[in-house]
């Protein structure tokens, strides 16, 4: 599962969107569980989640609520 390739800034561009990840993970996840798999690795895509780089830069809440979610809906 790929959310796709990070803009070089914070604005998202809409049509990159991956393999859809990002709208469909509860379903993706039901669909891996139904196959017997019990594993999941999640990557942190930095660029997105801490989009201004250094010691100061603020997390997107977006991103982080997204990273919530996603392992939310795994466990």
């Amino acid at each position: 599962m790929a959310l796709g390739p990070a803009p070089p800034s914070d604005q998202p561009d809409p049509t990159r969107t991956g393999n859809g990840l990002h709208t469909r993970f509860a379903e993706d996840l039901v669909a891996l569980r139904a196959a017997g798999i019990t594993d999941l690795r999640l990557g942190v895509d930095w660029a997105r989640l801490q989009p201004r780089s250094g010691m100061g830069g603020d997390l997107n809440g977006e991103w982080l609520e997204f990273y919530s979610d996603v392992l939310t809906a795994a466990q």
